[in-house]
Formats: C-alpha cells, sequence, structure tokens
C-alpha cells in the first residue's frame, strides 16, 4: 500500500511540474529538443502530460471487482490511457510533422482536437459515474 501511495504522488508531482512548465515558463515549450530536429520540447512535454494524468487517473479509480459497471469503466480508463501513450503518434500522422501546426487541414485539426478532448474529458465523467453509483449505493443499504 505505501509503493501505491509513492507512486501516485510521484506522478501528481511530476504532473504538477508539467503544469507549472505551461504556465509560468511556457517559452521551454518552443525550445527545440536536438538542434535542427523539428522536435519542440512542448510536444514532449504535453504528451507527458496527458499521459501522466491519465495514468493517475486510471490508478485513482479503484474497481470493487462487484460491480459490472466498476469493471467496464476500469477498462474504458485503460483503453483512454493506452490512446493518450498513442497521442503524439495520432497526432504526427494528422499534422505531418512534430510541431503539430496543421496547415490547410481543418478536418485533421479538429479530430486531433476531439481525441484530445475525450482523453482529458473521459477519466472525469467515469470518475463522476462511479461517484454516483457509489452515493446510490450507500442510500439504498439505508
Amino acid at each position: 500500500m505505501k509503493t501505491r501511495r509513492t507512486k501516485l504522488a510521484a506522478m501528481l508531482a511530476l504532473l504538477t511540474v508539467l503544469v507549472y512548465i505551461f504556465v509560468f515558463n511556457p517559452g521551454i515549450l518552443e525550445s527545440e529538443i536536438v538542434k535542427n530536429s523539428h522536435f519542440p520540447a512542448g510536444t514532449l512535454i504535453s504528451w507527458a502530460g496527458l499521459f501522466l494524468y491519465t495514468l493517475l487517473m486510471f490508478r485513482l479509480i479503484r474497481s470493487d471487482g462487484a460491480s459490472m459497471l466498476s469493471k467496464r469503466m476500469k477498462q474504458i480508463l485503460l483503453v483512454n490511457t493506452i490512446l493518450a501513450a498513442c497521442w503524439g503518434f495520432i497526432a504526427r500522422v494528422l499534422a505531418g510533422n512534430w510541431l503539430f501546426s496543421f496547415q490547410n487541414s481543418d478536418f485533421n485539426f479538429r479530430l486531433w482536437i476531439g481525441i484530445t478532448v475525450l482523453i482529458l474529458i473521459l477519466p472525469v465523467v467515469i470518475f463522476l459515474l462511479l461517484g454516483i453509483q457509489r452515493l446510490w449505493l450507500m442510500l439504498g443499504k439505508r
């Protein structure tokens, strides 16, 4: 149990550092990781932040094992985490570059935004659904 808490705390701390970079030091996002690679640090930081967010939510939400809804939601979160791990590659294919500049491709840009929003919103929706389910079960026991 102690190692689980340590891992969760480390993921949360790293996610906090990434958010701090976005808010207070955005200049670093434009710098290239390797000269003339056209691979900005912002791509890697965004990708890592998105993945850590989904992984953290996956680890925080527990499946009680008894509820079919709970099991399915945990599986959906796993798929969402895998999607977040592939997010950078998907964006590279859609944009055609690591800068994620969607020039003359409005459909690909909208698709990329949709995938990103799905990755961000899905854990929150699942968290709320499981919270409502647990509340419903607690009220049913009374």
